[in-house]
């Protein structure tokens, strides 16, 4: 309908009509105002579905929000409570509980938040420029704030409107259907289908390994696991077709492209694969494919530089690590350094674990000693870094050498 819904922390959800999309879009480029006036131009759908009774509504993140087409509703919520709307009058139908039952259950409801006419919304954001330009170099650290409160529930599985919920029966991923029905994997490995009015029509346990992503290709539904398993059903009667390990790590995204479904895995590797797979025809083609191998496959050996260092938080010149590194690389193909003692102090680890949270990884020492590293090694000219991760004072890095990156993939790491 030309609507645009969107999903933020403490389950913050908000709509924008499309006639101010609309307006927006044509006036965007020249004009402030209009971005103005778009950004105050919303309808808080969630004080809508609370004035409805809906006190279940989730205070977490909003992870989810995918829109069911044929019926015209959207499917919102986070790790532990699902929340089914209807898209035309934006009214909250049913909240689910961690058990995928219903919680709430309202047709009808009064409107509480409409969007702001543009006479209020100049005036409005003359008011809040000010303090917005007061809050913006605290953003980073309300965010880190809120990264450690929600690691602390985690760890003590608190309470989310005063019930504890049991991690196994989070919700990992949700997809729609052309025929309405929806698909939803949980943190145990179950799937479950609902109609459009959010009834239950089949469940599921096929592989006992939480479910991360799922994505709905014309008659199959594709499921990526977090062993770095995929699996394909048939979206009438839930059936797997076919199940092979894609990945090494948890696949995070499925898309469809054309003729073939992609997924990326959690440590940034992108896999294609046929739509028609799996099929007979897969097996047809590796007998082939392992027949001819020595047409296309070369072995070649290849050197391992690894080297640790505790730099117990000093910075080594760019000398000192020439006459570490620097003869040694001469002859190696890859290149992997782990440092620790880094950077120390319990205010470090704390404040790495909640930079991770909110998208944000690595600090200025680390970069440094990343640059510095791959300098004393021979450069951009002669490596590549291809991973890195860092954790508080421990930091990898790796590299190889430019000759054999074509034939990189797949790279984990971790502290």
């Amino acid at each position: 309908y030309g609507e645009l819904w969107t999903g933020s922390e403490n389950g913050s959800i908000r709509a924008w009509p499309w006639e101010v999309t609309v307006k927006f879009l044509a006036n965007a480029v020249n004009s402030s105002y209009a971005q103005s006036t778009m950004a105050m131009s919303y309808i808080d759908l969630k004080s809508r579905g609370i004035a409805a009774g809906a006190c279940t509504l989730p205070n977490s993140d909003v992870l989810f929000l995918t829109a069911e087409h044929s019926t015209g509703r959207v499917w919102s919520g986070g790790s532990h409570l699902l929340a089914l709307w209807d898209a035309r009058r934006r009214d909250i139908l049913k909240v689910f509980g961690p058990n995928a039952q219903s919680d709430f259950l309202s047709p009808d409801m009064s409107s509480v938040h409409d969007y702001i006419p543009e006479d209020e919304a100049k005036l409005i954001m003359a008011k809040v420029s000010k303090k917005e330009r007061t809050q913006g170099s605290l953003s980073f650290f309300q965010r880190s704030r809120n990264a450690v409160i929600g690691a602390a529930d985690a760890v003590l599985r608190a309470a989310v409107g005063g019930q504890n919920w049991d991690d196994s029966k989070k919700v990992g991923a949700i997809a729609s259907a052309p025929d309405g029905t929806v698909w939803g994997g949980y943190a145990n490995g179950l799937l479950v289908r609902w109609d459009c009015n959010g009834n239950r029509l089949q469940e599921q346990h096929l592989i006992g390994v939480g479910v991360r992503s799922m994505c709905v290709v014309g008659a199959r539904v594709w499921v990526g696991y977090a062993d770095g398993r995929l699996q394909v059903l048939d979206i009438e009667t839930g059936k797997p077709i076919g199940a092979w390990c894609a990945h090494r790590s948890a696949v995070v995204q499925i898309e469809a492209d054309g003729d073939h479904v992609f997924t990326l895995a959690y440590s940034g590797s992108i896999c294609g694969w046929n739509l028609a797979s799996p099929s007979p025809l897969d097996q047809i083609l590796l007998s082939e494919m392992c027949a001819r191998q020595h047409y296309y496959t070369k072995h070649k050996h290849l050197k391992i530089l690894s080297g640790t260092w505790n730099v117990s938080e000093e910075r080594a010149s760019l000398e000192s690590l020439t006459l570490w590194l620097g003869n040694q690389t001469a002859k190696a193909n890859i290149v992997v350094i782990g440092l620790q003692e880094m950077e120390m102090g319990a205010g470090v680890l704390a404040m790495a674990a909640a930079k991770e949270t909110v998208g944000l990884e690595g600090s200025a020492n680390g970069q440094w000693w990343l640059e510095n590293i791959g300098n004393a090694i021979g450069g951009q000219e002669t490596f590549e870094r291809v991973a890195s991760r860092q954790l508080a004072g421990l930091l990898i890095g790796a590299w190889v050498d430019k000759k054999i990156l074509p034939y990189v993939g797949e790279v984990d790491v971790g502290t």
